[in-house]
């Protein structure tokens, strides 16, 4: 199954974790779920789902909902990496996998932890379905 990688906040660092990882994969779509265009990266993008969009904040389903609907997937086929316990409760909710990056402890809820994109691999994402 592929999945397609949405991406929450974490600043310039996640953002740029996030194109290394589309690099790794350059068949893949991500969605970043915030204002990129702080680091100059919206044209990079296929959608940019922000607070401007959403009537509901986390944990409510709402922002990952309508980037899964905007990229045209159903929500189970999404990966969400989340680094607020709200977020992956939200992810849940939303009925897709959730990868904390993060503290761990703070951030057991979530299908699979790590401590920063670096220990991310597409092993490791087909390992969750």
């Amino acid at each position: 199954m592929r999945y397609d990688l949405i991406v929450i906040g974490g600043g310039a660092a996640g953002f740029f974790g996030a194109i290394q990882l589309a690099e790794r994969r350059p068949e893949s779509k991500i969605l970043i779920l915030e204002k990129s265009n702080k680091v100059g990266l919206d044209e990079r993008f296929k959608v940019v789902i922000d607070g401007n969009c959403i009537t509901n904040s986390k944990p409510h389903p709402e922002v990952f909902l309508k980037g899964a609907e905007a990229l045209g997937h159903e929500p189970e086929s999404c990966i969400v990496l989340e680094d607020a316990q709200s977020g992956i409760e939200a992810a849940h909710r939303a009925g897709m996998i959730c990868i904390g990056v993060g503290d761990a402890e703070s951030l057991k809820a979530a299908d699979l932890v790590v401590s920063d994109l670096t220990q991310l691999n597409l092993d490791r994402i087909k390992e969750l379905s």
